[in-house]
C-alpha cells in the first residue's frame, strides 16, 4: 500500500498540549493522527462527539441564589434549559 504524507496547521500551544497527553498514552502525534484518519476511513464516521453541548457555568451572584438553585434542583423544578 502506498503511503502519503498529510500536512496540517494547528496552534503551537494546542500541538504541545496534545503531545503531552499522547505521551501519557505512549503515542506520538503522527501515530494518533494515523489512528484518527484510519478510524474515519473504516467506520465512515468521525470519532468525536460533535453534538456535545458546551455548558458555560456562571458563578451564583449570592449564597441565596445558590441555595435556591440547589433546592429547585433537588425538587426537580428546574427545566433542562436552565442549566
Amino acid at each position: 500500500m502506498k503511503t502519503l504524507q498529510i500536512a496540517t496547521r494547528v496552534d503551537e500551544d494546542i500541538k504541545l498540549e496534545a503531545q503531552k497527553v499522547l505521551k501519557d498514552y505512549g503515542l506520538d502525534l503522527s501515530t494518533a493522527m494515523r489512528m484518527f484518519v484510519t478510524r474515519i476511513a473504516k467506520t465512515h464516521t468521525i470519532p468525536l462527539r460533535l453534538d456535545e453541548p458546551t455548558i458555560v457555568a456562571e458563578p451564583f451572584k449570592s449564597e441565596k441564589e445558590a441555595t435556591d438553585f440547589a433546592t429547585d434542583l433537588s425538587l426537580g423544578v428546574l427545566k433542562s434549559e436552565t442549566w
